[in-house]
């Protein structure tokens, strides 16, 4: 019956047999025996000990309860022989670490590397755990801040989820390279010989003084920042990790029922008029094709459904500190970048459908149609998006839009009033549509419907207008453009106000003011009839509230 010792190891405790015992014990002497001459002796040994402990505990598994001689022997042909280390041989460490234990065969480990970094290190671990540049990390990172906004978000929550790189063997691992004692002493002595170098020529680099200022102040603030989180997160983390935890689970859940249709998500509302579509509605108005449909919803849910995924294990992390699934900030970031890349190309596959503009003009003598009165009535005629009169005006500043028997309807049409230069009424009707050739720009804009009625003393516009659900959403418009002789009198119902569009007046009054009064044209332009006297002159702000307005006058 042999002997046991309990042994603690950086923290971690062990039963180990006496045999064993003796053989650890001698061989951590001859370690401290070979770095006793060495100004980071004391890190050197605590790092060993923990990279020891860490492969015991590998070895030792769960049912193992005590270590045995062979554990012993197998973790020391890993961390290797010291007296290869010796002398002369420690010129060529790296050399020698390399070549004589590649049987650690250590795997990348995705840490922090706070050395490096910017900010938290997270985008130069990450190029450590990939082996690949840093700055294309970072500019990815920042593109997605720029373009989706979710790129400080998700950096925020891998800065929680991936640990640091503290430790010498921590940042061998997040290399990948081996580990043990050659590979650990060599690492701190080189940050420690850093360290000094930086010391000994800080008198001779003064002519950088300001450079280095700048950089030591960002870094300073940087880590004065991340301390500042780890603060927060010791003091409320448990409050913070069922936030975070209730957020991410709720939004993956509204995201689930948003991709299989059963939610809508994408809304309009418009004070009267509200409307809504699930996903699959929208893609058939947006998308040239299924394909880049499917391309955007996968690259939704990973740009933007990842960082909650995330956010929801960064709540059981600080819920249940010892919860840990290994290299999962790695995979995070793998299916993030995924969605972001997905999510550029179909970006740009949608942008290029925007890229040209073409303009369909028709011209409307209405004089010629029989419309012969000294006063000309505007009005505008049904609205099938039901905006009341109150609100008809605020309600053009809102996108209104749906779709109705294969084609889509648009309640957005701006009207103006301009002087002509002839002795005619006309009315020019400008369609506009965007496309990716010039050609099917022009074919899309023609093909927007618009209509308005008329008799001899009066005009009635439709507010809307429509054209074949075949030709997408493309920023089709409509603008209206009335444009009257000198003397010619017109009176602005209140309904106009749905289209009215920033029409000139001598007085600068605001649209909605405009309503329920004659106007004349003259050589200045505009100029109201009846308008109160004293009024004429101010500067009108009127705020729609629910069912009250309110006016700001500055004379």
């Amino acid at each position: 019956m042999k002997r046991t010792v309990q042994v603690n190891l950086s923290g971690q405790v062990f039963t180990i047999d006496e045999d064993a015992y003796e053989v650890l014990s001698a061989y951590l002497k001859r370690i401290a025996s070979l770095y006793d001459r060495s100004a980071g002796k004391d890190e050197i040994l605590s790092d060993i000990e923990s990279r020891i402990a860490e492969l015991l505990i590998e070895r030792k598994g769960e049912s193992k309860e005590v270590v045995t001689i062979e554990d012993v022997a197998a973790v020391t042909a890993i961390m290797g022989n010291p007296e290869q280390f010796e002398d002369d041989s420690m010129d060529d460490t790296e050399e020698s670490y390399r070549t004589n234990y590649s049987s650690d065969s250590s795997k990348k480990r995705l840490y922090r590397d706070s050395d490096n970094g910017i900010i938290g290190g997270v985008c130069s671990g990450i190029a450590y755990y990939f082996g690949i540049d840093p700055v294309l990390i970072r500019l990815f990172f920042g593109l997605s801040f720029i373009f989706f906004g979710s790129g400080v978000i998700f950096y925020i929550l891998l800065w929680i989820i991936i640990p640091e790189a503290r430790s010498a063997s921590e940042k061998l691992n997040m290399k990948g390279e081996p580990v043990n004692i050659g590979s650990i002493g060599k690492t701190i002595e080189k940050e420690i010989g850093s360290l000094g170098e930086k010391i000994s020529n800080s008198g001779n680099n003064f002519s950088r003084t300001s450079g280095r200022k700048i950089e030591r102040g960002i870094d300073r603030l940087a880590h004065f920042l991340a301390e500042i989180f780890r603060g927060i997160f010791k003091v409320l983390g448990k409050v913070l990790g069922a936030i975070f935890l209730m957020i991410g689970t709720f939004t993956i859940i509204f995201m689930i029922a948003g991709i299989i249709g059963v939610a809508d998500v994408i809304h309009f509302d418009s004070n009267d008029w509200s409307s809504s579509m699930n996903i699959y509605e929208w893609g058939d108005i947006v998308f040239t094709s299924g394909t880049w449909l499917l391309s955007a919803i996968v690259g939704f849910i990973l740009l933007v459904g990842v960082p909650f995924l995330a956010l929801a294990y960064g709540g059981v992390k600080l819920l249940f500190p010892r919860f840990k699934v290994p290299n999962l900030g790695a995979s995070f970031f793998g299916l993030w970048f995924i969605g972001l890349v997905l999510s550029i190309m179909t970006a740009f596959s949608i942008g290029q459908e925007f890229s040209k503009e073409e303009k369909v003009v028709k011209t409307v003598v209405l004089s010629d149609r029989g419309l012969i009165a000294d006063t000309i009535n505007l009005n505008v005629g049904h609205d099938p998006f039901g905006i009341s009169t109150n609100r008809a005006y605020y309600a053009n500043n809102d996108f209104m839009m749906k779709v109705d028997n294969r084609r889509i309807i648009v309640g957005n049409v701006e009207f103006d009033i301009q002087q002509s230069s002839y002795s005619q009424v006309k009315l020019e009707v400008k369609k506009s549509a965007q496309a990716e050739s010039n050609e099917e720009a022009g074919i899309r804009a023609d093909s927007i419907q618009y209509n308005f009625s008329m008799d001899s003393s009066s005009i009635t516009f439709d507010p809307f207008f429509s054209y074949p659900q075949m030709h997408l959403l493309r920023d089709q418009e409509v603008r209206l453009t009335l444009k009257i002789p000198v003397g010619q009198v017109v009176y602005l119902d209140p309904s106009i106000k749905r289209v009215m569009d920033d029409i000139q007046n001598v007085t600068d009054m605001f649209d909605p003011k405009m309503v329920s009064h004659y106007w004349i044209m003259n050589s200045e332009g505009l100029t109201c009839l009846d308008c109160k006297e004293g009024r004429d002159n101010e500067d009108e702000i009127s705020i729609d509230v629910d069912n009250m307005s309110i006016d700001v006058r500055i004379k």
